[in-house]
C-alpha cells in the first residue's frame, strides 16, 4: 500500500454506498468498526436506489439535476432520502463504493451539489475485474496489484491508487483451532469436501453432486445452501438421487467454523465468500469460467474445473495428493484478517493526499421454504442413512441427454489431447533409438525424460477418460426409458474391451522401453 502523507482518518465523515453485495460477503461491520478505529467521526452504510436499470447513456442523458432529485439512499432504521439532500446535509468527505455500476450515478450527481466528496471505488473482492474497467472514481482500493493494471499509467496519482485488503467479514478472521473443530465434528482424519451452492443455479448444483458421487477417494461432503432455499430442495434432491451423503447448513453464527474444517471449498460465480474462504487458508475449486479468471486462481489459491464434467477428477486428484501447503500461504497471502485494517489506512491516505487527486467528472460511456436442521444437530443429513444402500433414482431422458452431452464433449477433448500425446511418445521413442543406435548418451538420457514425461501425462489423461467413460455409463442406467417406471440398464460402454487399444499400447511402450534400457545396459544384443 502507498503511503504518502497518511495521518488518520482525523474525524472524516464516510459512507458506504453498496449495491448489496458487501451485505452478502459480511464485511461491512469489520470495516465500519476499522474506520472508526482509524479516526472517522461516522460511519453510515447506504444503499441506493432510483437509477437500478439506467444504462450509461440514459444517465447522461438525463443530467446532473435529474440525478440528484431521483437516485434514492436509505440507510437501516430510517426512512428513504433524496440524495442531494442526504448529500447537503451530511456532507461526507469520503464515498466508498462497491459498485462499478454505482459509480457514474454518484459521480453524476456530485455535480449538482456543494458538497465535494472524494468518490472511491472499493474492488472488494478477488474476482475478475472486467466489470470495473471504464468506470470512473477519484481513487481505487483493491486486494491485488493485477487489479489496478487498468487504471495505472493515466492521470491518477500514485495515493489514488491503493493496494489493500480485501475486506473481510470479522468472523472468518477470527483466530479459531482448526484441529479442535474437525475433532468435535468428528472429521479429524478426513479429507472434507465443502460445496458451497448458494450462488449456483440448480442445474450445476445437480452436476457439482453428481461429480462428487462418482469421486473413489474417500471424503466427507458438506453443503451450505446460504440464503437460497431453491439450492437446499436441489441438494436434498440431488443428493438422494446420486446416492451422496452429506450434512448440509444454511445460515448460522458458525458458519466460518464450519467452513474451517473443510479441505478444498467449491463455489460458483460471484460467491460473496471468496475472500472468507482463502483467510480460512482453504483453497478453493472453482467450476465456472469467472473463478477460472480470479486474482485466487492466478495465484494459485484456487483449483479450476474448466468445466463442472471435470469437477470428479480435481477432487479425486486433490483428495490424492492433499492440498499443499503452498495452496494454503497463497490463499492467505491473498486475504488475511487483517484486511479491514489496511482499507482503513488506505482510504486515511486517499484523503490525506486529496489535493493530489484529479477529481473525475461524468463522461459519455465509453420457492421454498428455508430448511431447518434437525433438532439437536448442527446440519441437514442428506442423501440417506446409508450411502451404500441408497439405490440412485431413475434420471429422466432429457436430463440424461444433456449430461451425456457435456460428457461428450469432455471425452472428446481428452481423446484428442491423447492422440497429440501419443504422436509426441512415438516421436521421442523413434529419437530415442536413434540415439541408442549412434551412441549418445546424452541425447538418449535426454529422448528417455522425454519419453516417461509423455507417458505420465498420457496415463493422466486416460484416468480422466475413464472418468468420464465411468459417469457415461452410470447415467445410462440410470435414464428411464418411455414406457418405463424405472431406470432400465442399457449396454455398458465402460469395461475391458473399451480401453483394449491403449492399454496394448502402454504394454507395448513399456516392452521397448525396457528393451532399450537392457540395451543400453550390455544387456540386450540388436536385433
Amino acid at each position: 500500500m502507498t503511503q504518502i502523507d497518511g495521518a488518520g482518518l482525523q474525524d472524516a465523515r464516510i459512507w458506504i454506498v453498496t449495491d448489496g453485495s458487501a451485505e452478502a460477503s459480511g464485511w461491512l461491520v469489520g470495516l465500519t468498526e476499522a474506520l472508526r478505529a482509524e479516526g472517522a467521526a461516522s460511519v453510515d452504510v447506504m444503499g441506493v436506489s432510483g437509477a437500478v436499470g439506467w444504462t450509461a447513456r440514459n444517465l447522461v442523458e438525463a443530467g446532473a439535476e435529474r440525478i440528484a432529485r431521483t437516485l434514492r439512499l436509505s440507510r437501516r432504521g430510517q426512512p428513504d432520502s433524496n440524495a442531494a439532500d442526504a448529500f447537503a446535509d451530511a456532507r461526507p468527505d469520503v464515498v466508498l463504493v462497491d459498485s462499478p455500476g454505482l459509480l457514474r450515478p454518484l459521480v453524476l450527481m456530485r455535480e449538482a451539489s456543494p458538497v465535494n466528496p472524494v468518490i472511491v471505488g472499493l474492488i472488494s473482492d478477488l474476482g475478475p475485474a472486467d466489470a470495473w474497467v471504464g468506470a470512473r472514481a477519484d481513487a481505487w482500493i483493491a486486494a491485488d496489484e493485477a487489479l489496478l493494471v487498468d487504471f495505472r499509467g493515466g492521470e491518477l496519482a500514485d495515493a489514488a491508487l491503493q493496494v489493500a485488503g480485501p475486506p473481510l467479514d470479522a468472523s472468518f478472521g477470527a483466530a479459531r483451532d482448526r484441529d479442535a473443530l474437525r475433532a468435535e465434528f468428528g472429521v479429524d482424519d478426513d479429507f472434507v469436501v465443502l460445496l458451497d451452492a448458494s450462488t449456483m443455479a440448480a442445474p450445476l448444483i445437480d452436476r457439482a453432486v453428481f461429480q462428487l458421487s462418482v469421486v473413489r477417494s474417500p471424503f466427507k461432503a458438506l453443503f451450505y445452501y446460504g440464503r437460497n432455499p431453491e439450492a437446499a430442495d436441489v441438494l436434498r434432491q440431488s443428493a438422494k438421487a446420486h446416492g451422496l451423503r452429506g450434512n448440509m447448513f444454511g445460515p448460522s453464527p458458525d458458519f466460518a467454523d464450519y467452513a474451517a474444517t473443510a479441505d478444498v471449498v467449491i463455489i460458483g460465480a460471484s460467491n460473496p465468500h471468496l475472500a472468507g474462504y482463502l483467510a480460512l487458508h482453504r483453497p478453493l475449486i472453482g467450476i465456472d469460467p469467472q473463478v477460472a479468471d480470479s486474482i485466487a486462481a492466478g495465484r494459485g489459491a484456487a483449483f479450476v474445473a474448466q468445466d463442472v464434467a471435470e469437477l470428479g477428477a480435481v477432487i479425486e486428484e486433490v483428495a490424492s495428493a492433499g492440498v499443499s501447503k503452498g495452496h494454503q500461504q497463497a490463499a492467505l497471502e491473498l486475504a488475511h484478517p487483517g484486511g479491514n485494517r489496511e482499507v482503513a489506512a488506505a482510504v486515511a491516505v486517499i484523503l490525506a493526499n486529496r489535493h493530489r487527486l484529479r477529481i473525475s467528472r461524468a463522461e459519455a460511456p465509453r420457492s421454498s421454504p428455508s430448511a431447518a436442521p434437525r433438532p439437536g444437530s448442527r446440519f441437514e443429513e442428506i442423501g440417506g442413512d446409508d450411502p451404500v444402500a441408497v439405490e440412485p433414482a431413475p434420471m429422466s431422458r432429457a436430463a440424461a441427454r444433456e449430461q451425456l452431452a457435456a460428457l461428450i464433449v469432455e471425452e472428446r477433448k481428452i481423446e484428442k489431447e491423447i492422440s497429440g500425446l501419443v504422436k509426441e511418445r512415438d516421436r521421442w521413442f523413434g529419437r530415442l533409438q536413434l540415439a541408442e543406435e549412434e551412441k549418445d548418451a546424452e541425447l538418449a538420457g535426454i529422448a528417455r525424460e522425454r519419453v516417461d514425461a509423455v507417458a505420465q501425462r498420457l496415463a493422466q489423461c486416460n484416468e480422466r477418460r475413464d472418468g468420464v467413460l465411468r459417469q457415461k455409463d452410470l447415467i445410462r442406467r440410470r435414464a428411464v426409458r418411455p414406457g418405463s417406471s424405472k431406470g432400465q440398464a442399457e449396454p455398458s460402454t465402460y469395461g475391458p474391451a473399451a480401453d483394449v487399444e491403449a492399454r496394448f499400447r502402454e504394454m507395448e511402450m513399456r516392452r521397448d522401453m525396457n528393451r532399450l534400457r537392457r540395451r543400453a545396459e550390455g544387456g540386450e544384443p540388436q536385433s
